[in-house]
């Protein structure tokens, strides 16, 4: 049917003009039983049921589908199928070729059923940069490469192969249809040596978008990555055609270079969605450690309203060569502050500091991978290291302290934040 649970949905008085977030609870054959941000009758209820036949009118899958009118909805042929029977009327009234779009829609729902029940697909992958993660949030949107202006984000592409990527495909959302492909491979992680190669995701967060994202009419399917596809087609029939297998297959690859690459080029194979993708149509949120999870929970509250996953798996790479926060503990006490932290490697060529933030406005920066021989820290910082872990004791007094960071090759995490801050 297109609609699954936690789907985000909005609803519209059309007495009061008002608009309201209604999230999917469950889906019947002929109804959904939604819960509301808040109470759109009388009664105050904040869980209500709408039958599938009331879109256009009442309810709408995007928010701008209402605040843009009836040409909007002729736009997305969902409003054809479960819209109210005066705007199926009226799309197929002002719309040219109703019955070509009604086939389209055939076709995406089976490449919908295919992928939802190939057991190599949860949703279509966006790999990003924690930074851009909490950026993405604040902003509501995930938004292509040419929407976005270039010292706005974090970029790990490389420049060279982006470079010479179609400016045409940068004007869309890059999404993979499987995690860990040959690119996020190459990219991931806190790096060692960025001089082999430079362009890295230090702290990747994995957006798992819904498959409804396929209703769109401004989509594009690729066999292979952006940077040179064999084919890309907006058709959904002629990507059901698609070398599935290959595209999902993933381990060691065998064989000739020619017969490697052409399954490299099929891993990275790419679905693309033209602009911007608004964060409702996410359906998971995938963190690589429950310190980025933790992390994630400080710095934003939207973080909530998704399902959150911890699943290291996903984020596959050369791990001899990178290092990362696995884990970490902050407990505050009376006269002091007690951080313990749990790293990935032990490699002693990373560098490792904590930043402190007074509430006066002021930092201060501690070499921790060598504070143990360090005089000067002692009269402020016990530090004790084991193996892949540090032990902490900060003797700071507790109100003077507005932040505590953790830099590791000058990535940062936040630990923990003050009561007065946002």
């Amino acid at each position: 049917m297109g609609f699954y649970k936690g789907m985000i949905l909005y609803h519209k008085n059309n007495e009061t003009q008002k608009i309201t977030q209604v999230k999917v609870k469950n889906v019947y054959k002929d109804k959904l039983l939604v819960s509301l941000e808040a109470p759109i009758s009388k009664n105050n209820n904040l869980e209500t049921t709408f039958r599938l036949n009331v879109f256009g009118k009442w309810l709408f899958f995007e928010e701008e589908d209402i605040r843009l009118g009836k040409e909007k909805l002729v736009q997305d042929e969902r409003y054809l199928f479960y819209g109210t029977d005066k705007v199926k009327k009226y799309i197929r009234r002002n719309k040219q070729g109703a019955s070509k779009n009604h086939n389209n829609y055939n076709q995406k729902k089976d490449l919908i059923n295919y992928l939802k029940n190939h057991p190599d697909f949860n949703g279509f992958i966006h790999y990003t940069n924690f930074t851009n993660f909490i950026k993405i949030l604040k902003d509501g949107k995930l938004f292509s490469r040419n929407s976005l202006h270039k010292n706005s984000f974090f970029d790990s592409a490389n420049t060279e192969v982006i470079g010479k990527t179609k400016n045409h495909y940068k004007n869309y959302v890059r999404l993979f249809y499987k995690e860990n492909t040959p690119t996020t491979y190459r990219n991931i992680g806190i790096k060692l040596k960025l001089n082999t190669y430079p362009y890295h995701m230090p702290i990747p967060v994995i957006l798992r978008f819904s498959e409804t994202l396929i209703n769109r009419d401004d989509i594009l399917f690729l066999n292979g990555g952006a940077y040179n596809p064999e084919k890309h087609t907006p058709c959904a029939k002629e990507a059901r055609a698609f070398d599935w297998e290959t595209i999902f297959s993933r381990g060691p690859i065998s064989g000739e270079d020619y017969e490697r690459k052409i399954v490299k080029t099929a891993r990275n194979a790419e679905f693309l969605v033209n602009k911007s993708i608004n964060i409702n149509q996410i359906k998971s949120i995938v963190f690589r450690s429950p310190a980025d999870l933790k992390v994630a929970k400080l710095l934003s509250r939207d973080v909530f309203q998704f399902e959150r996953i911890v699943n290291p798996k996903l984020f596959e790479t050369d791990y001899k060569n990178i290092n990362y926060l696995v884990d970490y503990k902050v407990n505050i006490k009376e006269s002091c502050i007690n951080i313990e932290l749990k790293l990935y490697n032990q490699l002693e060529e990373f560098k490792h500091e904590l930043i402190i933030h007074s509430s006066d406005g002021n930092k201060s920066t501690y070499d921790i991978g060598n504070a143990i021989n360090c005089r000067e820290y002692r009269s402020i910082l016990k530090v004790v290291k084991q193996f892949r872990n540090f032990n902490i004791v900060c003797m700071n007094p507790i109100k003077d302290i507005q932040q505590i960071d953790y830099r590791l090759n000058g990535f940062e995490y936040v630990l923990w934040k003050g009561s007065n801050n946002d």
